[in-house]
């Protein structure tokens, strides 16, 4: 399941991408349990909290990789089901996310999902008028259509 609230994305962007701040606070840490003292950090503590910082990272990186990269899981997903058969040339993006398959539960996720498949020339998503307003129709590459 995504995690969607901003609290949740802030803390994710903290730990990826402000990686001096943590390592900052890692290194004080260290430095004051091995040597109950506060002043100039060591060396020793220094290179400990970088090893450690690292560390985190790859772990925050594993545990967000949704929020960090979930227009890639998304196609994947789709990916999937097109080749399950589920997802077919021609449905809707709107067909698609009312299925609510793993990860595909809105609009906005499906299209992102899309945009990826897109790029790489899986798939295309065609706007078309009908008597209820426009639809946005998804095309397959041919041979995602005989995956299945």
């Amino acid at each position: 399941m995504l995690r969607g609230t901003t609290y949740e994305f802030l803390t994710c962007h903290a730990i990826v991408c402000c990686p001096n701040s943590r390592a900052k606070g890692i290194f004080h840490t260290f430095e004051l349990v091995d040597h109950d003292v506060q002043g100039p950090v060591s060396l020793e503590a220094t290179r400990l909290a970088a090893r450690w910082a690292a560390f985190l990272r790859l772990h925050a990186e594993k545990m967000y990789s949704a929020e960090l990269h979930g227009d890639v899981l998304a196609a994947a997903r789709l990916g999937e089901q097109a080749k399950a058969g589920g997802l077919t040339d021609g449905m809707t993006v709107r067909e698609v996310y009312r299925r609510e398959w793993a990860g595909q539960t809105s609009a906005d996720l499906v299209r992102d999902g899309l945009k990826v498949l897109e790029r790489h020339g899986w798939a295309a998503v065609r706007v078309i008028q009908t008597p209820g307003g426009p639809s946005e129709v998804i095309r397959l590459h041919p041979d995602l259509r005989r995956a299945a």
